[in-house]
């Protein structure tokens, strides 16, 4: 039993020993992905050159007739070349978000695709 919990112990420290650097978007959009990773535990540093892993919050407007937007998160290693992505998602802007398809975009990322994405890296 105590071999099992020291075990369990070394393994989970290792697992968030990873130091995420959230690039700063314009306006905010990264929010949800940096409350994300410390409601995991992960540790999150505002430091742009102490990382082991850099995460950028992309988006682009699809269509200006009915506001749709695509948005995805691309994190890359201190070399800036990219070991994973999100999948797209795509929202519109509409008045049951308050008109804010970034926040509802990196909010579904950062609960149903982050944490995967994250068991994938290794440091």
């Amino acid at each position: 039993m105590i071999r099992f919990l020291l075990f369990f112990l070394l393994i989970s420290s290792g697992a968030f020993a990873q130091t995420f650097y959230v690039e700063p978007t314009e306006k905010g959009f990264e929010k949800k992905i940096i409350e994300k990773l410390k409601y995991d535990s992960y540790k999150v540093t505002a430091d742009s050159s102490a990382y082991d892993y850099k995460i950028e919050c992309l988006i682009r407007q699809t269509s200006k007739f009915n506001s749709m937007y695509k948005g995805y998160i691309r994190i890359s290693d201190k070399t800036g070349k990219e070991v994973a992505r999100s999948e797209e998602v795509r929202k519109g802007a509409v008045a049951v978000n308050g008109f804010n398809a970034a926040d509802n975009i990196f909010g579904v990322i950062a609960e149903k695709q982050l944490p995967q994405i994250i068991k994938t890296l290794s440091k």
